[in-house]
C-alpha cells in the first residue's frame, strides 16, 4: 500500500520507518531540496534522523501532486504554523475517500477546534473527518525501535485504517473517538511541561515536581470537561503519557524552556525564545482565552500564562504558588 507523508521532518521520516516495517511504500513530500536528495540518494536524513538507514521503500519528492498520486492514505506532518496552507495546496489531489491523519497536535487559536479539524476544513471536509495523532512519541526513539504507544483519535473507520497501517510489535496504536479531548490534552501538556521545567530550574526535589504534576492533571481534566471531551482521556496516552514525556524528558523543549528561565540569577524569557521554538508559549495563550470564556479556575495554567505573556518573574511566581 502507498502512503504519502506531507512533511519530511523528524516525525514524518520516523513514521515512514514504521510504515516501511509494515511493508508499505511511502513517499515523503518536502520543500527542502537537501533533505530530498539525502533520502533519495543515500537512504538517510542526517538533518533530522542522523544515523538511521531508511528502507528502500521510502522515497521523497518536492512535487506535491507526485507524492499524493496513488496514495491510499495521507499523513500531514508539517509544522502547525503551515498546516492549513499545505492542506489547501494538497486538497485537489486528495479524494474525500482517502483516510487522512494529522500529526500536528493541539487546538486552533481562533476557533478552539482541533488542528485535525483545521486540516479537514482546508481539504473541504467536515469536522471530525481527519484523524489526529496523540500520545508520547519521540521520533528519535521510536524510529530506532524503542517500544512506543500512541493514540489515533477520529472516526472508527479512520482509526482502524491507521491502526492496520502503523501498528507493529514495538509501535502500538490505540483508537479513540475523543478527537477534541486528545487535541486539548496535546495543547495542555506543553503548557504544564513549562511549569515542570521551572521546577527543575529552581532545583526543587521530586516531591515538589509531583505536586505540580498532580495539579496539572487535575486542571487538564477541568478543561476537557468544559470542552465536552472525555475527562478520562487525561489519564491515558494523550494526557498523562504525553505529559510525562514532555515534562520529564531532558530533550523536551517546553520543559527545557521552563528550566532555562528559572536557572541563574536573571530570567530573560525574550532572549531564550529567540533561540528555540516553544509550543507551550502559544498554547497557554489559547488555553487561557478558553479558561476566561468558560470561567474556569486554573491557577497553575494562569501562572504559566503570566510568566509567558505578562512578564512576571517565573521564580518568584512559582515560589508564591507553592506557598498557597
Amino acid at each position: 500500500m502507498h502512503i504519502a507523508i506531507l512533511g519530511a521532518g523528524n516525525m514524518g521520516i520516523a513514521l515512514a520507518t514504521v510504515l516501511a516495517e509494515r511493508g508499505h511504500r511511502t513517499t515523503l513530500w518536502s520543500i527542502e531540496p537537501d533533505v530530498i536528495a539525502d533520502i533519495v540518494n543515500h537512504h538517510r536524513s542526517e538533518k533530522y534522523l542522523s544515523g538511521i538507514t531508511l528502507d528502500h521503500q521510502i522515497t521523497a519528492t518536492g512535487d506535491l501532486a507526485a507524492a499524493l498520486r496513488s496514495a491510499r492514505g495521507v499523513i500531514v506532518a508539517v509544522p502547525s504554523s503551515v498546516v492549513k496552507r499545505v492542506a489547501e495546496r494538497a486538497a485537489p489531489y486528495i479524494s474525500k475517500r482517502i483516510p487522512v491523519l494529522s500529526v500536528a497536535k493541539g487546538i486552533a487559536s481562533t476557533s478552539f477546534r482541533p488542528l485535525a479539524d483545521v486540516v479537514a476544513r482546508a481539504l473541504g471536509r467536515i469536522h471530525g473527518s481527519v484523524a489526529g495523532l496523540g500520545g508520547p512519541a519521540i521520533a528519535t526513539e521510536f524510529s530506532r525501535g524503542t517500544p512506543t504507544a500512541v493514540v489515533v483519535a477520529g472516526r472508527p473507520a479512520d482509526t482502524k485504517f491507521w491502526q492496520r497501517a502503523l501498528e507493529r510489535s514495538t509501535f502500538r496504536v490505540e483508537a479513540s473517538r475523543d478527537l477534541i479531548g486528545v487535541s486539548w490534552a496535546a495543547c495542555l501538556k506543553n503548557v504544564y511541561a513549562i511549569a515542570l521545567g521551572m521546577c527543575d530550574g529552581m532545583r526543587y526535589a521530586m516531591n515538589t515536581k509531583a505536586i505540580l504534576m498532580t495539579r496539572a492533571l487535575a486542571e487538564m481534566a477541568v478543561v476537557l470537561r468544559s470542552a465536552r471531551a472525555q475527562s478520562e482521556t487525561v489519564y491515558g496516552l494523550a494526557g498523562v503519557g504525553d505529559l510525562v514525556t514532555t515534562g520529564f524528558s531532558p530533550h523536551g523543549r517546553n520543559r527545557r524552556f521552563g528550566e532555562m528561565i528559572c536557572a541563574g540569577e536573571q530570567c530573560d524569557i525574550t532572549a531564550v525564545l529567540k533561540t528555540m521554538t516553544v509550543e507551550g508559549v502559544a498554547a497557554v495563550d489559547v488555553a487561557h482565552a478558553w479558561a476566561i470564556r468558560k470561567r474556569l479556575r486554573l491557577p497553575l495554567l494562569d501562572l504559566v500564562w503570566r510568566v509567558c505573556h505578562r512578564g512576571v518573574d517565573p521564580c518568584r511566581s512559582l515560589e508564591a504558588y507553592l506557598r498557597k
